[in-house]
């Protein structure tokens, strides 16, 4: 008798230890987003070697994500502000924490290049370019350097030439055609490494189209901005292109001189284009909450509409600021959500808001 009894306690106290492992240490195929940080973006920029020290500011705001175990999808399921997110809709199919850190990072400083663009441009100074090489996108799975090179890798030259544009890198890797050999030079992590393959027939989506033979990745160039004032950017960890309107704001106000902020506390999300524009940014929802948590007064948010093709997936989207607006309704936060269409069209009603 005693014997089943002190089965049952192991065997209870095998099941609570089970229980334990599975809620606590095993993760599964989701990722849970909450409310991130909301930071003064004063302790990012740098003007003239100068840091802005007045009163209030101007905050970027961030999503949380974290990896999702049995304790953090049951607290989402009841927590209004957290979402539960397949883990190819966070990262990309086949993706990891990688990979998508370093486009994150790609897309970081082509958000900061753009910052520092509209800013000088609007407050009139002058500035150019140094092109640092091309940035590698993603990588086709047939691509014969698939296994040496790496999304967010910058390759700088081909065959020991080096090319100012992304179209003069294609050109050249056209002109040598099928069985030619090619050697890629890059730069990982700041130190450069070169590799020799073989071109490989590329896919194409128009069957009728002619064969072409290339490296098999999808490029961009990769510049840096230049001024004669000096502005720095370092945004540390913090990666992806929503903070690029926060960052213009800041950097204009130091370089322009205007009070924008007014000794307030401005937050904001949006991507900057080298047009002004403030581009639709996700988890709006989130960063609205970080926001009001973090007490400032103002949230700006982008009223950029959904493509006709995002409405035909999900007729329910609406654009970031409806979004904010209504999470602020539900949630009965205390922050006003203000509307983002361009750089200058939220200038102007910063200037309002003494």
């Amino acid at each position: 008798m005693k014997r089943a009894k002190d089965g049952k306690k192991i065997a209870g106290l095998v099941a609570i230890l089970v229980v334990f492992i599975l809620a606590f240490f095993v993760t599964y195929p989701f990722y849970i987003e909450s409310p991130g940080l909301c930071s003064n973006l004063n302790q990012y920029v740098t003007v003239d070697g100068k840091r802005d020290s007045s009163k209030g500011g101007f905050y970027l705001t961030a999503v949380g994500v974290r990896e999702a175990n049995g304790v953090a999808l049951i607290h989402a399921l009841f927590d209004p502000t957290e979402s539960i997110e397949k883990k190819e809709d966070v990262v990309g199919k086949g993706g990891d924490f990688e990979t998508m850190r370093r486009v994150n990072q790609y897309y970081m400083e082509n958000s900061e290049n753009n910052a520092i663009e509209e800013s000088l441009k609007l407050a009139g100074k002058p500035y150019s370019f140094d092109y640092l090489g091309i940035y590698i996108l993603s990588i086709q799975d047939n691509s014969p350097f698939k296994d040496v090179l790496n999304i967010g890798d910058t390759i700088v030259s081909l065959d020991g030439h080096a090319f100012q544009t992304a179209d003069e890198f294609v050109n050249y890797v056209m002109s040598l055609g099928k069985g030619a050999k090619i050697t890629v030079t890059v730069k990982e992590d700041g130190k450069e490494k070169s590799y020799t393959r073989k071109l490989v027939k590329l896919k194409q989506a128009d069957k009728k189209a002619p064969t072409r033979y290339g490296i098999g990745i999808v490029l961009t160039d990769h510049t840096k901005i230049k001024s004669e004032i000096p502005i720095e950017i370092n945004a540390g960890s913090i990666g992806g292109p929503s903070a690029g309107f926060m960052f213009t704001t800041e950097i204009y106000e130091q370089v322009s001189g205007e009070d924008l902020h007014h000794g307030l506390d401005i937050a904001g999300t949006g991507t900057i284009n080298d047009k002004g524009e403030i581009g639709i940014i996700g988890g709006v929802d989130k960063k609205v909450v970080a926001a009001a948590d973090a007490g400032a007064q103002y949230f700006f948010a982008p009223t950029e509409k959904p493509t006709k093709e995002e409405l035909k997936a999900d007729p329910t989207l609406k654009s970031n600021y409806e979004d904010a607006k209504a999470t602020v309704k539900k949630l009965k936060l205390k922050i006003k959500v203000l509307p983002a269409t361009n750089l200058e069209q939220a200038i102007k009603l910063m200037k309002t808001l003494k």
